[in-house]
């Protein structure tokens, strides 16, 4: 598992971007096991801003390899407030 996106996670996703997913594809299969692993470093992003800058605020990641996202719903000392969505 790598702790960054690689170029190949970024031309996994523009080849297989809009296309719906086929279960008996042992080529798509490989490319969703392989984005499963961006799909942890975008969590794994969202919820270290989440908990260095807004301890009291909370993450959710849509964990689908294609389609990926993260929502960041941060709130802080009254002051710092920031939703932030990476897709």
């Amino acid at each position: 598992m790598t702790d960054r996106f690689t170029e190949r996670h970024f031309d996994l996703l523009k080849h297989w971007q809009g296309q719906p997913h086929d279960s008996s594809s042992p080529q798509q299969q490989q490319a969703h096991d392989e984005l499963k692993e961006a799909c942890a470093v975008t969590a794994a992003w969202a919820q270290e801003v989440q908990t260095r800058l807004f301890p009291s605020g909370h993450v959710g990641v849509r964990r689908r390899p294609t389609n990926q996202s993260a929502l960041t719903c941060l709130t802080g000392d009254g002051q710092k407030r920031m939703a932030h969505s990476i897709n």
